[in-house]
């Protein structure tokens, strides 16, 4: 009975793994922009990622078009969404960003009854309440650690972020009913990187291979991307899993970025946005 009942909750375990992982890679990316430009840090990124999903490729060609074709989409929604919170992480601090990603919450609990049917219950609603009371404590003090205002703009950019990340979350929760882990991750990754060479190639943007010899954070935000969305799939896999709930535990990577952003990049009003 013990058993089989920490088999069932397992896939918490897995998001809390993944959440873990995805509040470390927050501030890689932050580290990454200061030696590499946006389009190329992405490029190489999902590259990277991409080259630890070809063992799954005979797998990953046994899906039928269909499925395939929503790989493709998956692709299009988070890559459009990496690019608002790349845009927005470069000019914000990582404290602020993390806390502001909290509105995926919201988002996904919207989509989530809307769409996939999940219950919203009392702790459902205290817990979202206790979210926007954050967001909002966050933006009264909307100075960055220099003193200067936070931009609007960047704001906007990181509510896209959360925006496209909730879709992307209700999508994983659907196709892995019918899609192992690994055939979703193959497809998803495959059509990122083309998603974005399409637009090194339309822009006319330098990428040079090298940059992974000195920028290091970019295979190293590779792997983490790969196994942490792995988890995240094999949690979503479960029937006893749930988009809202898993929301919820995915918060524990703000917790992790405010906490790195004090330490590596010596961010003020540390116990604040902790509070936030």
């Amino acid at each position: 009975v013990v058993r089989r009942c920490v088999m069932e909750n397992l896939w918490m375990v897995f998001v809390l793994g993944y959440g873990i992982l995805k509040g470390g890679r927050e501030c890689m990316k932050k580290a990454a922009l200061k030696k590499s430009s946006l389009l190329e840090t992405l490029f190489l990124y999902m590259l990277v990622g991409f080259v630890f999903t070809l063992p799954d490729l005979k797998s990953a060609l046994e899906c039928e078009p269909f499925f395939i074709f929503m790989g493709f989409v998956k692709a299009v929604v988070v890559c459009t969404g990496f690019l608002f919170s790349f845009i927005a992480i470069s000019g914000l601090p990582i404290g602020f960003y993390s806390i502001m990603t909290l509105s995926q919450m919201v988002f996904t609990t919207l989509i989530g009854i809307t769409f996939l049917g999940e219950d919203f219950g009392t702790l459902n609603l205290i817990a979202l309440l206790m979210v926007i009371c954050g967001l909002v404590m966050v933006n009264l003090k909307n100075n960055n650690d220099d003193g200067k205002k936070i931009k609007i703009f960047a704001v906007l950019a990181i509510l896209g972020y959360t925006f496209f990340n909730s879709i992307s979350s209700c999508m994983d929760k659907v196709l892995t009913k019918t899609m192992s882990p690994a055939q979703l991750q193959f497809w998803f990754m495959f059509f990122s990187v083309i998603f974005y060479a399409v637009i090194i190639i339309v822009k006319k943007e330098k990428v040079s291979v090298k940059t992974l010899k000195i920028n290091f954070w970019i295979p190293l935000m590779g792997f983490l991307l790969v196994f942490g969305d792995r988890l995240l799939f094999i949690a979503n896999s479960s029937p006893k899993s749930k988009v809202t709930v898993m929301t919820l535990l995915l918060q524990c990577s703000v917790v992790i970025t405010v906490i790195l952003g004090k330490i590596i990049y010596k961010e003020k009003h540390f116990l604040y946005k902790l509070l936030c």
